[in-house]
């Protein structure tokens, strides 16, 4: 039998090169569906995300309801003063003066307009999310929070 001592640090007590070596470690394993939970909330005001690509600004989505249900879900769920809110507030609105005549193409259009500036909206999250969790600081904040131990040349123990 033999018996081997090692010390280990939290994050915090690691020395900045140590402390950017796990940063980095970190940042190249992260591999999660990091935008899980913007397609769940999004998915609770109706709104379907197909598909995404951040790097290209492409977004596929879709309604999974109405477009009238759809703005008023994301106004109840983000709120009024939100980005989102007020791009409902608007379509609602406009949507409001077309009524007397429902059946006209600018009602179409109105959807259309909706429906991309959702899709605007989405993507800026998604884009904002990646960002986010790819700087610096998000690792420190995770790496810091999850109580981790590393060796004291900053490899995870």
């Amino acid at each position: 039998m033999r018996t081997i001592e090692i010390n280990l640090y939290k994050f915090e007590e690691l020395s900045e090169e140590a402390q950017a070596k796990a940063i980095k470690n970190h940042q190249l394993h992260s591999e999660y569906e990091w935008w899980d939970s913007i397609e769940m909330n999004a998915e609770q005001c109706g709104v379907i995300i197909d598909s995404f690509d951040t790097y290209r600004g492409d977004i596929s989505l879709s309604f999974k309801w109405n477009p009238q249900d759809v703005a008023n879900g994301l106004i109840k769920f983000w709120g009024e003063g939100t980005d989102i809110g007020e791009i409902s507030k608007k379509f609602l609105a406009d949507r409001e003066t077309l009524y007397i005549d429902y059946s006209t193409d600018k009602e179409d259009e109105l959807v259309d307009e909706f429906h991309s500036d959702v899709s605007h909206y989405f993507l800026n999250q998604l884009r904002d999310e990646l960002e986010w969790i790819e700087s610096d600081e998000y690792a420190k904040e995770y790496l810091s929070d999850m109580g981790y131990d590393f060796m004291e040349d900053g490899t995870e123990y």
